[in-house]
């Protein structure tokens, strides 16, 4: 059937990725708590905050969420955190007294600072319990730094870990452990990684022969294909990690979006007119430069020291890095089994390219626009 109707290929993509379309890239939150003075701030961007407020914060509707706007819901915005945020002592929940807020600007916009006071009735604190986002957007990161008498802590809380014990003594192995794990995640939730994934291997099982598709014949050679596609990555990463932790580069976060979005696109086109398949290398190269400093900006307004950043950074690239080292060894053994398949040549890999493409560009105008 698709055989003979190659555009129903591409309408089954459309409507499998139609989801994908409409995934944002994910949010972070912060969270800073000072154990030792009972004091502590919850930054929320404004895009969040208008996601979490019925109605939204545009009011008059005009495109512009003004500081007014934002203001006339500062308390839906407390009551929304007071069942979502909780701080505790021996069980019970710590009291939270919201204080003035203010506006300030992480790497990735705007964001409302809402400081706080805890209460736990002369008790010492030794919970956060943090739900904030997680049932509309599983990609949702809460960024929290503790300080306390003896240490300075930073984790990340997530959707399968919204628990932090405070008076468990926090560790560098703590904060290896945490942001490993959210690298793998980050990358197995992260559509435009996983499309720009699968478009380097869609062709890496076959070969141009005569302007056409054609199987290739030896597993050894497409498996080191792919091996120096996943290296260049990897030392692509290494390089942002380097210059993310000395602060010596801090691009704009909207500018790094639309570069991911316009390469996953670029990576569609070469599948579609491989001018030079070398080219796949320096594309993985190009891509896992710019991915790595999208968590780098958000580790960044962070003030922890920096041997955390660097471990935090280390941990997270690491996750990365195995998270696509798991997709690959589960994919590209199928698709070499498929590779001579005549549908896989003729319909599946480019259908999936163009259906690449539209996705790649559909997102750079949405990171741009919006």
């Amino acid at each position: 059937m698709i055989a003979r109707f190659p555009w129903l290929w591409l309408w089954l993509w459309l409507w499998l990725l139609s989801p994908v379309c409409q995934a944002h890239k994910s949010s972070d939150a912060f969270l800073y708590l000072d154990t030792k003075t009972s004091l502590g701030r919850y930054d929320i961007s404004l895009t969040d905050m208008d996601r979490i407020i019925p109605g939204g914060l545009d009011q008059d509707r005009n495109g512009e969420i003004t500081w007014m706007e934002t203001r006339a819901r500062l308390d839906d915005l407390n009551r929304y955190l007071d069942a979502r945020l909780r701080i505790e002592s021996q069980g019970q929940a710590c009291a939270l007294s919201w204080q003035t807020p203010g506006l300030t600007q992480h790497s990735d916009g705007y964001h409302v600072a809402n400081p706080f006071a805890v209460d736990c009735h002369n008790q010492v604190m030794d919970r956060v319990d943090y739900h904030v986002l997680f049932d509309m957007d599983s990609m949702h990161r809460g960024l929290i730094q503790i300080q306390s008498e003896t240490e300075e802590r930073l984790t990340a809380l997530s959707p399968d870990s919204t628990s932090l014990p405070l008076q468990d003594e926090g560790s560098l192995l703590d904060t290896v452990s945490a942001f490993f794990h959210q690298g793998v995640w980050h990358l197995w939730m992260g559509y435009d990684h996983l499309l720009f994934l699968l478009a380097l291997l869609l062709p890496a099982v076959l070969r141009r022969q005569s302007g056409q598709w054609v199987p290739a014949l030896s597993a050894q050679a497409v498996v080191r294909e792919v091996l120096t596609l996943v290296t260049l990555f990897t030392l692509a990463h290494s390089v942002t990690l380097s210059l993310a932790t000395l602060e010596i580069v801090r691009p704009s976060t909207v500018a790094i979006e639309v570069l991911i979005a316009l390469s996953i696109s670029f990576a569609g086109l070469q599948v579609l007119f491989p001018i030079n398949r070398g080219r796949s290398g320096i594309l993985a190269f190009s891509f896992g430069l710019i991915h790595g400093f999208g968590f780098a900006n958000a580790l960044s307004e962070l003030g922890v020291t920096l041997m955390h950043k660097a471990w935090a950074l280390a941990a997270f690239n690491l996750g990365v890095e195995t998270g696509q080292i798991v997709v690959v060894a589960l994919t590209l053994p199928l698709l070499f089994l498929w590779r001579r398949n005549p549908t896989y040549q003729r319909w599946l890999t480019p259908g999936s390219a163009w259906c690449i493409v539209v996705v790649g560009l559909y997102w750079t105008l949405e990171r741009s626009l919006f």
